[in-house]
Parts: C-alpha cells; sequence; structure tokens
C-alpha cells in the first residue's frame, strides 16, 4: 500500500453464535480518531465502539477498510473462517424479529482470509456505508474450514454519527453541491413536518379516545346510580310494604276478636230473646198487643245483629284482600322504563293454606312488561297472608295491582 492510498478502518463490537436464532448484540457507543501512519504517510480513520465484547465474553469485530480504490469488509472471528469458494451471506435488519434475520439477503463472493486471521471481500462504495448508518443491525453468516455455520450480529447504532467522517475516506463519495444540500435540508423539514403532523394527529386522536372513555364512563356511572337508586326505591317500597301487611295482620287479628265477641254477644241476645218469648208463651202473662211488639223487637235486633257481623265480615275480607295485596307490592319491581299510573288486575287462585296454585291476568294494563312484573311479585310472595276468619276464606282473589296510584 502506498503513501497515496487513503485508508479508514471502522470496528463494530458485536456477539459469535453457532445459531442463527441466538443472537444478542452489544450495544456499542462510536467514537472517531484519525492518524498518519508513520512509516508511509497512510492517513487511517478508525470508528470503535466501546463496548466490544457479548454476554459470553466472546469478541468478534467488523471492520470496513476504504481506500481511494475500493471498499473492503474484514470480519475478526478469532478464528480461520474459510476460503474464497465459501461465500458471505450478510443484511442489514431494521427491527425484524431474529427469526426473520435471513428471509431476505445479499450475497458477497470472493471471500478470503489473511495471515491475521480475518476475512475479507470486496463490497460496494458509499452505499455501503450509508445503508450501514441507515440500520439498526449488521448481520452476517459465514462458514469455517469445517463447514460449520457462524452467524454474527453487530449492534450499529451510533453509527450514523462518525459517517461524516468515514465518507471523506470514500473513493465514490462527492461532497452534495449547494441545491443537494438545499433539496436535502427541505426533504428533511417536510419529513419534520410529516412527523410533526402525524404527532399532532396521533394526539388529537388520543384525546377523542380519552373523551370518548370519559364520556362512557360517566354514562356508566350514571347507569350504576340510576340502578342503585331504583333499587333502593324497591327496598324501601318493600319495607313499607313489609310494615302495612304487619299493620294489616294486626288490625285483621283486632277484627277477629271483635267478630268472635260480637258473635258472642248476639248468640247470648238471642239466647235470651227465645228464653223470654217462651216464658211469655208459657205463662200467657202478656197481653196479644205487647207479644207482636216484643216479637217485633226481637226481629229488629236479630236484623241489627246480622248487619253489624255483615259489615264487620266485609271489612275483615277488604283488610285480608287489603293484606294480600300489600304483599304483592312488597314483592314487586317496577320494570325500567315503564311509566307510572298503572294498574293491573288479576286472579289469584289459592290453597286454604295461602299457597299460590295459579295467576292470570284478567285486565291488562297494556303494557305487557308491567303485567309480568305484577305475576312475577304473586309468584315471588309465595304463601299469601290467613284471613282472620276462616270462613272470609276465598279460594280465588281478585286483586287491583296499581302501586304508583
Amino acid at each position: 500500500m502506498t503513501p497515496s492510498i487513503a485508508l479508514a478502518t471502522i470496528l463494530i463490537a458485536g456477539a459469535i453464535f453457532t445459531s442463527p436464532w441466538m443472537i444478542r448484540p452489544a450495544k456499542a457507543e462510536w467514537e472517531f480518531v484519525s492518524r498518519i501512519d508513520p512509516i508511509d504517510d497512510t492517513k487511517w480513520a478508525y470508528a470503535y465502539a466501546t463496548s466490544a465484547y457479548d454476554w459470553k465474553g466472546d469478541r468478534s469485530l467488523f471492520i470496513v477498510c476504504t481506500t481511494d480504490r475500493s471498499i473492503e469488509i474484514r470480519i475478526d472471528w478469532m478464528e480461520y473462517i474459510g476460503g474464497s469458494e465459501r461465500p458471505v451471506i450478510y443484511r442489514f435488519d431494521h427491527d425484524k424479529a431474529d427469526s426473520d434475520l435471513f428471509w431476505t439477503h445479499e450475497t458477497i463472493t470472493g471471500w478470503d482470509l489473511n495471515n491475521n486471521k480475518e476475512g475479507a471481500a470486496v463490497v460496494s462504495g458509499a452505499g455501503f456505508l450509508q445503508r450501514l448508518a441507515a440500520s439498526e443491525r449488521f448481520v452476517a453468516r459465514v462458514q469455517d474450514f469445517d463447514f460449520d455455520t457462524h452467524t454474527h450480529i453487530f449492534d450499529t447504532k451510533g453509527f450514523d454519527r462518525v459517517l461524516p467522517s468515514l465518507l471523506e475516506y470514500c473513493p465514490d463519495y462527492h461532497p452534495p453541491t449547494e441545491a443537494e444540500r438545499q433539496a436535502a435540508m427541505i426533504a428533511r423539514q417536510e419529513a419534520a413536518r410529516q412527523t410533526a403532523e402525524l404527532a399532532r394527529q396521533q394526539a388529537e386522536e388520543e384525546l377523542r379516545s380519552a373523551e370518548l372513555s370519559r364520556q362512557r364512563a360517566e354514562a356508566e356511572r350514571a347507569r350504576i346510580e340510576a340502578e342503585r337508586r331504583r333499587i333502593e326505591a324497591a327496598r324501601q317500597r318493600a319495607e313499607e310494604g313489609r310494615r302495612a301487611a304487619e299493620l294489616a295482620r294486626q288490625r285483621a287479628e283486632r277484627e277477629r276478636q271483635n267478630i268472635k265477641t260480637t258473635r258472642q254477644r248476639a248468640e247470648e241476645e238471642r239466647l235470651a230473646a227465645i228464653l223470654a218469648r217462651q216464658q211469655a208463651a208459657e205463662e200467657r202473662l202478656l197481653p196479644e198487643e205487647e207479644r207482636i211488639t216484643l216479637a217485633e223487637a226481637i226481629r229488629s235486633e236479630d236484623e241489627r245483629i246480622e248487619r253489624e257481623s255483615a259489615a264487620l265480615i266485609e271489612a275483615a275480607r277488604k283488610r285480608y284482600v287489603d293484606a294480600i295485596r300489600l304483599k304483592i307490592e312488597a314483592e314487586w319491581v317496577k320494570p325500567p322504563g315503564t311509566p307510572d299510573g298503572l294498574l293491573c288486575v288479576v286472579k289469584v287462585e289459592q290453597l286454604p293454606g295461602g299457597e299460590i296454585v295459579s295467576v292470570e291476568v284478567l285486565k291488562s294494563s297494556g303494557d305487557s312488561l308491567f303485567d309480568r312484573s305484577v305475576e312475577a311479585a304473586v309468584r315471588a310472595a309465595g304463601m299469601l297472608p290467613a284471613p282472620s276468619d276462616p270462613s272470609i276464606f276465598d279460594r280465588e282473589i281478585v286483586i287491583t295491582f296499581a302501586p304508583e296510584a
């Protein structure tokens, strides 16, 4: 090599593996130095990585030599790896999964070794360096003398920072003209503008998505709150229904006692009147007119007693029906979306113990959902309240259900 030959050398840290899928490049931070050989005045330039060892501690170097005639790549595996008949397969990788590394590749033929245990091959000019700077990893696969395959991957991140200095030593590299620099600057500005515009659009989309998520969350909170209020209102209605049913039961018990007392008193009065008539007839002490008056008085008293008894029984029957209605209302849950003020008439068939046999809608409210909710409430009641007097029990009870009337 003559002193007129300019030489640039690049050292790239990497890792050596025998499996093409177990690839872990060492991280590199690039530095650049240059010097002149004192023997032949050859100009040298070095770009080297501060981290030159892989996780196994094995060192691997990737060397690019630029002269005024050509660019060569040199790969030092720390062992002899082959001769000219064995090509080197390589590729520039951009964030590809390890399993995709060798789907596409380029091949360098004319691979050879020197006495320094380096393999060398000629590649294209400055374009190779520029592609190297644009990539994140450089992958090469070679065979040694025993035909064993070696796969190497080199971290090239940060290589673009030393590229301008190295390009000065490339034989086919020509500095850009002012027009080319302006065009490149405009292209960079346009790329930056497009990147900023894309970032702005993405930010707006994220804001819209966040606002939509907030609105959905707010709607969900409102729905949950409405459901909570509905459940609370149903619970309060059920509690009020239970209290009303208990009051009705107590009133029915008092009424039962009143009916029992009234019947006992009426029976006593009837027996007393019969006894009085018998005594009068036997003694024949009263004139005919007085006997008629007495009989009329007795009949009037009997009618009064019957009327009072019937009124008491009717009141007890009404309270009995009210107690059943309140029991059903306590189990009723208003369907969402149904209007207020609906009315539904149902017929309930029961056994003497209060067990429900069937329920039938006699008069619809006009809202099938409301009607079904009433039927469900009747069945949920399970056992209906018992009447205060067994004589007022009805196997079939007609209930007018209007909980919000």
